[in-house]
């Protein structure tokens, strides 16, 4: 993005054209960092979407950007996510720092605890079934649960050391092919207490693990 604020001929921009956005780019304010040095580069994102699908996106991109050094999260690769949105004449808008304070996940269910969060916990999410279980029922409840709200998720597992997909809505030959899968019980599908299954949706850039915790 140019932000010199010249005037280009035959283009559309125009003097002043970018003032508001370099007041973001090229000024500190009364909060930043001592550290802060003001340039081109942005250094926040602000997120107005309509979408949740594209929050959730956008949501798990910064997550992924994230970096851990022996489990602790380095604070320079954090981007703070500004979010906010209008409904009729009512609007919002919050501060998200990645790794930090609640994600748009950890508060798509009436604001849960960060380390229920599937998308910014590192850790795996856990599922509650009975071996007797079909995937049909892992797929509903991906799908239909609250705090996930998958749309299309696609199911792999490893399986004596071999990565096996499950189940994979979004190719149709695949598809087919794994659709009697969701028929099967997860014993039939050879899954034991404690697997650990890889979900990639739309609704998120990486993929989101699951603990397997079989009942009785």
């Amino acid at each position: 993005m140019a932000v010199d604020g010249g005037h280009r001929d035959g283009g559309c921009d125009w003097d002043g054209r970018w003032n508001h956005v370099r007041k973001f780019l090229e000024r500190p304010g009364p909060f930043t960092h001592p550290d802060f040095e003001p340039s081109t580069e942005f250094h926040i994102i602000v997120c107005g979407l309509d979408s949740i699908i594209a929050r959730r996106w956008m949501n798990g991109m910064l997550i992924s950007l994230l970096s851990y050094e022996d489990g602790v999260l380095d604070p320079s690769s954090i981007i703070p996510l500004i979010d906010g949105g209008t409904e009729g004449f009512k609007g919002n808008a919050r501060v998200i720092l990645p790794g930090m304070n609640a994600c748009i996940d950890c508060t798509l269910e009436l604001y849960p605890p960060q380390e229920n969060c599937s998308a910014c916990s590192q850790v795996p999410q856990d599922l509650q079934f009975p071996p007797s279980a079909k995937l049909q029922e892992i797929l509903e409840y991906l799908t239909e649960n609250a705090s996930l709200q998958m749309k299309s998720p696609a199911i792999t597992t490893t399986l004596e050391g071999k990565n096996k997909t499950l189940y994979l809505q979004s190719v149709k030959s695949i598809e087919e092919r794994t659709r009697p899968n969701l028929c099967k019980t997860l014993k039939e599908l050879g899954l034991s207490d404690g697997q650990e299954l890889a979900v990639a949706d739309v609704t998120t850039p990486q993929t989101v693990l699951f603990k397997l915790n079989f009942t009785a």
